[in-house]
């Protein structure tokens, strides 16, 4: 599960574009000219050293902790750091806001932009404070693990979501062995206020572990996630029933395919597990093409038989 996050934001008590408004207003409205208006500016009686706001979250991402009051000082008290030891003597950092500060829980689940406000309402005035939440910098957001058989894929959805009203673009890059994860193919385009999946495949060719890094660049920001690939020994592509007679030969013609695709050209290594079957200790198949491999099998006695044919690139 995901925990809330945190957010303190420090809010002046001084409202700086109402003042400005004012000094605007003086300097330059038609009706400044205008005694009785002007004398109201001028004479306006001051505020109180502590005005009492009512809180209100505008975002289903974010809400105020906390009773949604906030009394807004003069001169506030600033903040402190506290640290103290926890039951297993490992030191633990507290952050105690100072006065006017909103405190204000965030529910960021997926990566991407959240934009919100908080509405504040007193007596003398009304304010908005917009705000903007990246979820996912530069960091790795994650790391990202796959298993399955050599030969086969398997594919995980990273959600992405855009809480803002203009679509968003988002461009992925691989680093590390790229060659084995597949993306996207292009770039992705995130409508506003709407989700979308990126589809991650790993593709492994061979055994083996292997590792690579994926960037989701949206605009200026980037989130990254640590990728780790495991590769199992490969599945049969097949079950082949052969009847043959004993102390006989009988030939079996494979069909073989290049596991690059177009890539490029595959030159198979071919071995078995049963001492009485035969044939070219290797076999080249053209990229993006199959080819055949014929094998001879020459048992000595009768019976039931099982084992395996395997072809193995390098």
């Amino acid at each position: 599960d995901i925990k809330p996050q945190m957010s303190n934001i420090v809010v002046s008590f001084i409202n700086n574009p109402l003042e400005l408004a004012k000094r605007t207003f003086l300097e330059k409205h038609p009706l400044a000219k205008v005694k009785e208006q002007a004398d109201r500016i001028r004479k306006a009686e001051p505020w109180p050293k502590s005005v009492v706001y009512a809180l209100e979250a505008v975002s289903s991402h974010m809400e105020i902790f906390g009773k949604p009051r906030l009394p807004l000082v003069k001169t506030p008290r600033a903040g402190k750091k506290t640290v103290t030891k926890g039951a297993d003597g490992q030191k633990i950092e507290q952050i105690i806001p100072g006065e006017n500060t909103v405190q204000l829980q965030l529910n960021l689940r997926n990566a991407g932009v959240y934009p919100g406000k908080v509405v504040m309402k007193s007596q003398f005035d009304v304010r908005v404070v917009d705000l903007e939440y990246r979820c996912g910098l530069t960091l790795d957001a994650a790391q990202l693990e796959f298993e399955c058989a050599a030969g086969q894929s398997i594919t995980q959805n990273i959600p992405l979501v855009n809480s803002g009203m203009k679509p968003m673009s988002v461009t992925a890059n691989f680093a590390g062995q790229r060659e084995y994860f597949v993306g996207h193919g292009r770039d992705m385009v995130v409508d506003g206020k709407k989700k979308a999946d990126f589809p991650l495949t790993f593709k492994p060719a061979r055994p083996g572990t292997f590792h690579a890094k994926l960037v989701l660049k949206t605009g200026g920001e980037s989130i990254s996630y640590a990728l780790k690939g495991i590769a199992n020994e490969p599945l049969a592509r097949g079950h082949v029933v052969i009847d043959a007679d004993a102390r006989g030969r009988t030939r079996h013609r494979f069909t073989v395919p290049n596991v690059f695709g177009a890539e490029r050209e595959a030159a198979y290594d071919v071995s078995s597990d049963l001492n009485f079957v035969g044939g070219d200790p290797q076999c080249v198949v053209l990229a993006n093409d199959t080819s055949t491999y014929d094998m001879a099998i020459a048992p000595t006695c009768s019976g039931v038989f099982h084992g395996s044919v395997t072809f193995t690139a390098p």
